[in-house]
């Protein structure tokens, strides 16, 4: 929202090519490495695993992305866990979004 990218309008600065924002701000950088904001006290970059070039975050706090290569995955552990492939014969996408209702791609 414009209020938050107001109030931390720095942490947009830092050449991120894409950003999503559910109950957690997700983003990509150098068109792969993936990040999110966590808070201690004040907003911070933390990288978390996963190369994707899209990538969307639920209110829920679901994230779900797509690698350069037109694969889907789910976080299966928001913090450090793992990204899971979804539908790993049947599915290529360019995007997603992830909302109440659903996943779409």
């Amino acid at each position: 929202n414009l209020m938050m990218m107001e109030k931390h309008g720095s942490i947009f600065n830092d050449s991120f090519t894409h950003i999503a924002s559910g109950s957690e701000v997700w983003g990509i950088k150098n068109q792969v490495d993936v990040y999110k904001i966590h808070w201690t006290g004040y907003q911070m970059w933390q990288k978390v695993t996963g190369n994707l070039v899209t990538l969307d975050v639920s209110e829920s706090g679901h994230a779900w992305g797509v690698d350069k290569e037109g694969r889907v995955y789910k976080k299966v552990n928001n913090t450090d866990g793992n990204w899971e492939r979804i539908l790993e014969n049947y599915l290529v996408a360019k995007h997603i979004s992830v909302g109440e209702s659903g996943v779409w791609i």
